[in-house]
């Protein structure tokens, strides 16, 4: 078989090139090979324009001929020409029967030439021996067969869904991920409507997103400018388990936790803390949120307690000494705080644990904290004379080794007194202050610190039956 697949196209060869001897060859071995052959000219050397095919249609039944002209192709033969007559007038090729030029035309032979009058002949089905089975079976071959129409095939239930489409009409599964739409594509009426009604719903998708959006934001403003946010749903207070209705409590900004507002009082006025943290809990779970400022200025400036209440809390709790400057040039030393303005001043220094430097040396940060100060303080730095020497004087006590930046927030920070150990005002950072890094935690320099805790003990605890400490090295 080989051989003669060789043979067949070096005779294709010869004849193509005019080449007798070489072709005389080609036959002469294929004939004793004894292979069946099919040899046809190739559609390449017939014109490529189309013909008009005059064409008279006659049955037994009728009287004469009915001219029909059928526009085809000189490479076409009559095989091809009875399939287009099936499919655009329906009549089965096994019904056809095709005069050209005078004589019987057979399947494979093609058209002569333009202008050629060629008669069809219908027979009947009867005399054809055509069943309306075999005529079932012959057009579904050849919708098997032919062209497959434009779409996509569902991996579920193989239904061929059209282009467009993004899932399956009948499963509703999703269009495969690599299939792309053909580029000369053109929807026809009904998923032309489907498109445009999908359009118009995204549309009024979008506009309706951007109106929640929109609302969102302004309730988000609103929300802003009060001090306290009030709950918006009824629920219990988690710490007396009062019901709460909708406006009569009060949502923390930072962890959302809802509270009624005696317990939120309660949790200001006994912490021990300047930054109050929220007072959630359960079995599984404490909540490490602060309350902002304004909350707590909101909860216990405007809430009517007295000195007398929040004194005790006061004197536990660490608080920068500016304050002290704050309230003697602000208008929190009007009348309606002169209670808390009082007691405030009359607490000496010493009492005033907390330290901020910052502040004692250049301005009041009212309004602000520590870290919200000094990140004022570097951009007023860049324009401001005096800012710039504020910034200039804490860099200074930054390299002197007087300061140190918070290994957590960075905020700067400064031992006045005591021991190495100090803590953050902002985040609450353990810092070892010869170390100057956190004193516990995986980033620890746990050696150093342990090293100078046996420093220390050793220096107070010289002998192990010593059981009270010196007092002559000033520890």
């Amino acid at each position: 078989l080989p051989a003669a697949e060789e043979l067949a196209a070096s005779l294709s060869a010869a004849v193509s090139l005019g080449d007798r001897e070489g072709a005389r060859r080609c036959v002469e071995q294929l004939a004793d090979l004894r292979v069946p052959l099919s040899v046809r000219v190739t559609p390449d050397v017939y014109p490529k324009e189309e013909i008009r095919l005059k064409v008279g249609v006659e049955d037994a039944q009728a009287d004469a001929s009915i001219p029909v002209a059928i526009v085809v192709t000189s490479d076409m033969t009559i095989t091809e020409l009875k399939d287009k007559v099936n499919r655009d007038y329906g009549f089965h090729p096994s019904l056809q029967t095709w005069v050209i030029g005078k004589r019987l035309a057979q399947g494979p032979e093609t058209l002569l030439k333009d202008g050629d009058a060629a008669f069809l002949y219908i027979r009947s089905a009867q005399q054809a021996q055509l069943t309306r089975e075999q005529e079932q079976y012959d057009q579904e071959q050849q919708r098997l067969g032919g062209e497959q129409p434009p779409g996509w095939e569902c991996p579920q239930c193989t239904f061929v869904n059209k282009p467009t489409r993004p899932g399956c009409e009948m499963c509703s599964a999703d269009r495969p991920a690599g299939y792309q739409v053909p580029a000369v594509y053109q929807p026809d009426e009904d998923e032309a409507r489907r498109l445009q009604q999908e359009e118009a719903a995204c549309q009024l998708y979008q506009q309706a997103l951007e109106e929640e959006r929109t609302r969102n934001f302004e309730e988000l403003l609103q929300t802003d400018q009060h001090s306290l946010v009030p709950n918006r749903l009824q629920t219990d207070c988690p710490i007396c388990y009062v019901l709460i209705e909708s406006g009569e409590g009060a949502t923390l900004r930072e962890c959302l936790h809802s509270f009624c507002k005696d317990c939120l009082k309660g949790t200001i006025v006994n912490s021990t803390d300047a930054e109050v943290a929220c007072p959630y809990s359960d079995n599984d779970f404490a909540c490490n949120g602060k309350l902002q400022d304004r909350e707590i200025r909101a909860v216990i400036l405007t809430a009517g307690t007295s000195a007398s209440q929040i004194g005790p809390s006061l004197r536990r709790s660490w608080w920068c000494s500016a304050l002290l400057l704050l309230l003697r040039s602000s208008p929190w030393g009007s009348v309606q705080h002169s209670a808390l303005t009082s007691l405030l001043l009359s607490l000496p220094p010493a009492q005033l644990l907390a330290f901020c430097f910052v502040s004692a040396r250049q301005a009041i940060h009212e309004g602000m904290n520590c870290k919200e100060y000094q990140d004022d303080l570097r951009v007023r730095a860049q324009n401001d004379v005096a800012a710039r020497q504020t910034s200039e004087t804490l860099k200074a006590m930054v390299e002197s080794g007087e300061a140190m930046h918070c290994p957590r927030c960075q905020v700067i920070v400064q031992k006045k007194d005591g021991c190495d150990w100090i803590c953050c005002l902002m985040c609450k950072t353990e810092i070892c202050w010869v170390t100057r890094g956190p004193r516990w935690g995986p980033q620890a320099r746990r050696l150093s610190c342990l090293f100078v805790f046996y420093l220390l003990y050793y220096r107070n605890y010289p002998t192990p039956w010593r059981t009270s400490p010196r007092h002559d090295d000033g520890f």
